[in-house]
């Protein structure tokens, strides 16, 4: 079996979280000096690129775990299961203790100071599950044992510390032969506007490598080139404009000295027209400097588009409790994760509404997307498959009747507002599905209607006891009906109203047989503008409507006289 795990709210109450209460172990001098020794030889650079300004507490921390690895001192106890089930369990006792640190911290002062053992142990482990979490969302992440270059399987400088380095990124920058930095595309890009260089596909390579002239593979024409050829073009604009400067002083010397020199070719018509020829030849390379520049920085430019759109998700991939399962930047690569995860469950491929950066997009995964991330779908779209008929019809005519919804969704079209219910009027919204309702007579229900009407709690059982089209909402002061047609939606809503400004019976079986009479007999509210021409036949949908023309049939047929 695996460590048993205690929760931080536990530990709460077995010690005080202090920095008085909680220490460390002391480093015994020899460790303090070994530490120190460490901490030289650990490469700053790298700790200020990959923790910033907790650089320096991260680099004393790692030296301090390295010295104590040493002396056996200080023993790790890994859970030591490698399956799937192990590390879930793991992940929510994570998730549980970080929540809980959480909701601690937000309680304290934000200029209050904690412990630095604590911070750098904070700092340690923010990375260690962000590299935990690279291995699964970024495809070319894997690991690297820090070590000095000594040699042997354990490290003389690092130790058996095993600290993995994510390699999330395959490019360098190269400059005068040598890799001078690591990283995506798109900072060596970045890089590379400022310092120079070019940027390589060289997995394998590190910063200080040397590539070989033969390995830069530059090829005439391309942006490194073409930057060379602007710099080149300008610099003979300059000595051609210095040379025609040159030649139109011998001129003015020869105009002086009233000489005219030889017929044709060196005579001093010959010079004058050199003179314009060069500064023609300036002003030529000059032009051609600025379009070819103009042309790079076009280049550049695209490039960079299209780095942001290849690092940008387009496509989710949902599971079927509607979590996000996947991201992907083309819909090839969504589909890919729909068929084949690693739950092995069936996706659903949804774009989305705009490209979205990945940083974002994987942390989405797990979790219910907002409503407004996927692109809209049309409602011709949404109601092709829906799947009762009557809910569908009435859609169309709502569409209509009052134009486009302001939602869709696979099984719902939503108005925000309608106009026609009055005051306190919220949504409308039709949803596929077809609830039998048996209330006052037999039909069916799926379109809804909100308004802001506050029920007093006294008066929630009656209206629980009338009908189940009447849905309340206590924290939003919201009443919904639920019902066959707009008609009954306004005639239920207005008897709630009517209840409570008491002009309608609290009492459970008089409120019952008010709703019935009002449902098959109408009135309907003065505030409703029944701009769907809707009459009382509508009142419970069309098989009450069907129903009650067979009761009609039946009372003509026992009134006839044989």
């Amino acid at each position: 079996m695996g460590q048993k795990y205690t929760s931080i709210g536990d530990l709460y109450q077995q010690v005080k979280l202090n920095e008085q209460d909680i220490k460390e172990r002391k480093l015994t001098s020899q460790e303090l000096e070994d530490r120190e020794k460490i901490a030289k030889k650990l490469p700053m650079d790298d700790f200020k690129k990959r923790y910033g300004k907790d650089a320096m507490a991260v680099k004393m921390a790692t030296a301090t775990n390295i010295v104590k690895n040493k002396s056996r001192n200080e023993s790790i106890n890994e859970d030591g299961h490698t399956d799937v089930a192990s590390a879930m369990r793991q992940c929510k006792t994570v998730l549980e203790d970080a929540m809980q640190i959480l909701q601690k911290l937000k309680g304290m002062n934000p200029e209050e100071s904690l412990p630095s053992w604590w911070t750098n142990k904070l700092a340690v482990s923010s990375n260690s599950m962000n590299k935990l979490r690279d291995y699964f969302l970024v495809p070319s992440v894997s690991e690297e044992t820090l070590n000095c270059g000594c040699g042997k399987e354990i490290c003389e400088t690092y130790g058996d510390i095993n600290e993995t380095i994510p390699k999330s990124t395959m490019y360098a920058l190269v400059k005068g032969g040598k890799v001078i930095a690591k990283g995506s595309k798109r900072d060596m890009t970045s890089k590379m506007k400022k310092e120079g260089g070019k940027i390589f596909n060289a997995p394998s390579k590190k910063v200080g490598d040397t590539i070989k002239e033969g390995l830069l593979d530059e090829k005439a024409g391309d942006i490194p080139d073409l930057k060379k050829l602007v710099s080149e073009l300008q610099g003979a604009s300059k000595m051609h404009l210095a040379q025609s400067k040159r030649v139109q002083a011998h001129v003015d010397m020869m105009v002086r000295a009233d000489a005219k020199g030889p017929k044709g070719a060196g005579g001093l018509q010959d010079l004058k027209n050199i003179v314009g020829e060069l500064e023609k030849a300036s002003q030529a390379h000059l032009r051609q400097s600025k379009s070819i520049d103009a042309h790079v920085d076009f280049m550049n430019k695209m490039e960079d588009t299209q780095i942001d759109e290849a690092l940008k998700h387009t496509h989710m991939v949902l599971d079927p409790d509607g979590r996000v399962l996947g991201m992907a930047s083309n819909e090839r690569s969504a589909n890919d994760i729909a068929k084949n995860n690693l739950r092995k469950v069936r996706g659903r491929v949804v774009k989305l509404r705009k490209p979205m950066a990945t940083t974002r997009g994987d942390r989405l995964i797990g979790m219910l997307p907002a409503d407004n991330l996927a692109e809209e779908m049309k409602p011709e779209d949404s109601l092709s498959k829906w799947k009762n008929a009557d809910a569908k019809g009435y859609a169309e005519k709502l569409i209509k009747e009052y134009g486009q919804p302001d939602e869709v969704t696979e099984t719902m079209l939503k108005w925000n507002s309608l106009g026609s219910f009055g005051k306190g009027e919220r949504e409308t919204y039709i949803i596929d599905e077809s609830i039998p309702h048996a209330f006052p007579k037999p039909h069916r229900d799926y379109v809804y209607t909100t308004m802001n009407i506050k029920v007093p709690s006294d008066m929630l059982d009656t209206l629980g006891h009338v009908t189940g089209s009447i849905i309340y909402d206590g924290l939003k002061e919201e009443v919904t009906a639920r019902c066959g047609s707009l008609y009954a939606n306004a005639a239920t809503l207005g008897f709630v109203r009517d209840m409570v400004e008491g002009k309608v019976t609290t009492d459970k079986d008089g409120a019952k047989k008010e709703y019935a009479d009002r449902i098959t007999k109408d009135p309907l509210p003065k505030t409703y503008d029944n701009k769907m021409n809707e009459d009382v036949s509508y009142m419970c949908g069309a098989e009450c409507v069907q129903e009650s023309y067979q009761e009609m049939i039946a009372r003509i047929m026992s009134q006839r006289s044989y």
